[in-house]
């Protein structure tokens, strides 16, 4: 099973829903980003439901909740953020695939 993270859920948004899927820099951390999801009802974003004691936490997933309200400003993004994220999102992507391919058989 995939981890339920904002990646996978915004994963499942675009293939259930359709939308958008978009970056922005992470309230939590200064090494990585926070993926939305936006559709004609607006943005919306998968966040815990509590603070996360590390922000790497996020990779293993939680339980969390949709919000469908605005979001707070954020600073600018640094390249190693991009970086990393562009990284755990092509790892993530491929291993959300691979366990909805395998969730079909």
């Amino acid at each position: 099973m995939i981890p339920r993270n904002c990646l996978s859920t915004v994963l499942d948004r675009l293939v259930t829903d359709g939308g958008y899927g978009a970056f922005r820099g992470s309230a939590h951390s200064s090494w990585g980003m926070h993926v939305l999801h936006i559709s004609p009802q607006g943005v919306a974003h998968y966040t815990p439901g509590a603070t996360l004691d590390h922000p790497a936490q996020a990779l293993a997933g939680f339980d969390g909740l949709w919000w469908d309200a605005e979001l707070d400003d954020v600073r600018p993004v640094t390249v190693r953020a991009i970086v990393v994220s562009a990284w755990i999102f092509a790892l993530g992507a491929t291993a959300w695939a691979i366990a909805r391919l395998w969730s079909r058989k």
